[in-house]
């Protein structure tokens, strides 16, 4: 949506490739399934060329290795850019702290807090997702106590969102 909206967005993957998420993005903004886009090539080069007409914003999407992209790399590359209106991270658990804490949870909340240092000295919103633990897999409401690793997460978020299905529901 943002990028229809003539928008910035830099995407940072610590997870897949640079290409799988491209491939993700063409299929939601084409609204069709991957398999259809590659089944049908010469009708989504059609689609693509009439989709650049209304796409007026810019995507940029940064691939790193797992614990690969710390913070302040994060902030340098979007500073290199130019700034930009939205940045999503998938995800920030698999930011590299910026330094070896005795406890996991230390780290991962030195991380969030500094996305949302990020998020205020840019004035740009900074999305990413988090794990529930596991007795948060079996809750049909996810509450601070299911986040996993280190509920200060909810504390740190601005907005905290749960979107949470059971199997019947995923299949």
């Amino acid at each position: 949506r943002a990028l229809l909206q003539n928008k910035r967005v830099i995407y940072f993957t610590l997870e897949l490739s640079k290409r799988m998420i491209a491939l993700k993005f063409d299929s939601s903004l084409f609204g069709r399934t991957l398999d259809t886009i590659k089944s049908a090539p010469k009708e989504f080069a059609l689609a693509l060329k009439a989709m650049r007409d209304k796409l007026t914003g810019k995507l940029t999407i940064a691939e790193f290795p797992t614990k690969g992209l710390t913070v302040d790399r994060m902030s340098a590359v979007i500073q290199k850019l130019g700034g930009v209106d939205l940045v999503l991270v998938d995800y920030g658990q698999l930011v590299k702290a910026p330094q070896k804490r005795e406890h996991h949870r230390q780290e991962i909340t030195e991380i969030y807090e500094g996305m949302r240092r990020i998020a205020g000295e840019l004035q740009v919103p900074v999305w990413t997702a988090h794990q529930a633990n596991r007795p948060g897999t079996q809750s049909k409401v996810l509450l601070s106590e299911h986040i996993a690793e280190d509920f200060n997460v909810v504390a740190i978020s601005d907005i905290a969102v749960s979107v949470n299905y059971n199997e019947e529901e995923q299949r």
